[in-house]
């Protein structure tokens, strides 16, 4: 164990006397190690100093007269900010005893301070941590040692990813979560798992650390997390994220075993990624011959692998990225990974299927696994269409809804649609909002630019006109006309706009173009 304050106070050949009230003291300020022992009596040693010293003073910089309390507290303020882990003050050389001014000071600023009685040489303090220290760094490197073999015998194994960071597990006595490069977390068995309710803010944080593209090792400690995270890859080519759930910090030995995981994780990835790829290929086959309408045959290539596949009525779901490709920080993302996650144990209890065709992740599943596939793609940044429930063996069609209903949700700017809300938008559902208010604005523009101060009247008798069917009696007598007066004014909006309102074709398109200027 490396050396304490606690555990240098509780040497007897020392003798050394805590002057400062435990109580009063940072929680951990005497359990914390030392780094290294210094000795000084200089009025300001911290230049010399680094985080986690100890100090030692005869105390020759402190006036034997009088000085002011200001001077005290300047130097321990100087220790603190330093770091410094305590001030050992020898008494009995300089001084026959501990300054009543040092001791206050100390207090004041929460600096551990203990009395080195009876004129103990400082070397051998130094010398005792010194060689406890080295200890501690041997044993370390031993352990060390003892774990990279056991890690380079995991890798060995057929299962070597799991197996790797299983024994990386039992090594540092720590939960492990593997992250791949979307930032979902790669299901692997015989792990332990990080706490569910932590799931969100490390994914939160692995996705935000894909996104800046920087290596690295860092810790977040916080209400929701203690975790140790380490990149995998590199700028640009990020493979994934190590996530390590520890309570303390990992220290030198440690950082070292994780560096050589990282290793063999990278590589271990690199043939995951090749099943991953082969297993992507038999997906796309086994959803062809679905969609070719041949079922058995899909069932019969899905079994060894997947156990069946979903059968009865089915609905299909089409999903594409709605994220654009440009630019590194916005590589399109599709959740393939995480339908993966969510596949239920035993080969009976496939319920859902998913394969991916040049780019487009396509789902098949039954009903009531429907909300399932539906909260998971919100988590992802795709658009989604839905088809209407379907036998099996009619994929391609409900493939085709599927698809067109993606495409109206895509125009509409929404995150998913299914089938028969685009067929209840009706002819104009078809045509994008953008597309549809371009529509209108060109073929209504003859009323504003020809300056007619009638143009907004003629607009609210098509409107009249169009809501009755045009029928000519109900719509004048809504409008208070004559229904000869309605009919010139009729005429004279046809003859203005270039249609001919007397075919099913011209009314058709001033009723659309009115219904594009209304949702403006």
């Amino acid at each position: 164990m490396p050396v304490t304050l606690q555990a240098l106070l509780a040497e007897r050949r020392f003798r050394l006397r805590l002057a400062t009230p435990a109580g009063e003291l940072p929680d951990e300020a005497l359990s914390v190690p030392i780094s290294w022992v210094h000795s000084s009596d200089l009025e300001d040693p911290t230049p010399f100093l680094d985080a986690g010293h100890l100090l030692l003073t005869d105390g020759t910089q402190f006036p034997v007269e009088q000085t002011a309390p200001e001077f005290y507290e300047q130097y321990a303020q100087r220790l603190v900010d330093r770091g410094i882990r305590g001030l050992g003050f020898a008494t009995q050389v300089v001084h026959g005893h501990l300054p009543d001014a040092v001791r206050q000071a100390c207090r004041r600023m929460r600096l551990p301070l203990f009395e080195v009685p009876e004129r103990i040489p400082f070397i051998a303090i130094i010398q005792h941590v010194a060689e406890a220290n080295a200890a501690e760094q041997n044993a370390r490197m031993s352990w060390l040692l003892t774990a990279q073999r056991a890690i380079a015998r995991a890798a060995r194994r057929p299962d070597s990813l799991p197996a790797i960071l299983g024994e990386l597990e039992r090594q540092l006595d720590s939960w492990v979560a593997l992250f791949d490069a979307a930032g979902e977390p790669v299901h692997l068995p015989n792990l332990r798992s990080a706490p569910a309710r932590s799931l969100p803010a490390l994914r939160r944080e692995v996705q935000a650390s894909l996104a800046r593209d920087v290596q690295g090792l860092w810790r977040i400690e916080n209400e929701e997390l203690a975790v140790t995270f380490q990149t995998i890859g590199r700028r640009g080519s990020m493979r994934g994220v190590l996530a390590i759930g520890r309570g303390d910090p990992l220290d030198i030995a440690s950082n070292e075993l994780v560096g050589s995981v990282i290793g063999f994780a990278s590589v271990a990835l690199d043939h995951h990624r090749s099943l991953d790829a082969a297993r992507g290929s038999l997906r796309s086959a086994v959803l062809e011959l679905l969609l070719q309408g041949s079922p058995e045959a899909a069932a019969r290539v899905a079994r060894p692998v997947w156990g069946s596949l979903p059968g009865g009525t089915v609905h299909l779901v089409s999903a594409l990225s709605a994220v654009p490709p440009e630019g590194e920080s916005h590589r399109p993302r599709h959740p393939v990974r995480g339908l993966e996650g969510l596949v239920m144990p035993g080969a009976s209890a496939r319920r859902r299927f998913h394969a991916v065709l040049d780019g487009e992740v396509v789902v098949v599943c039954v009903p009531d696994e429907l909300p399932q596939v539906l909260d998971l793609l919100r988590r992802h940044e795709v658009v989604a269409g839905i088809s209407g429930p379907v036998p099996a063996q009619h994929c391609a069609q409900a493939l085709r809804e599927a698809r067109r209903a993606r495409e109206w949700a895509a125009q509409h700017g929404r995150e998913s649609a299914f089938i028969d809300e685009f067929a209840r938008a009706g002819v104009l559902g078809m045509i994008p909002d953008a597309d549809a208010r371009l529509f209108a604005g060109r073929l209504l523009s003859p009323l504003r630019e020809t300056g007619r101060k009638d143009g907004a009247e003629l607009l609210e008798t098509a409107r009249v006109w169009l809501k009755h069917e045009c029928a000519w009696n109900a719509a004048a007598a809504e409008l208070g006309l004559h229904r000869h007066s309605l009919r010139n004014r009729i005429d004279a909006l046809g003859r203005l706009l270039e249609l001919d309102l007397g075919t099913i074709a011209g009314r058709f398109q001033l009723w659309a173009a009115l219904q594009a200027a209304d949702e403006e």
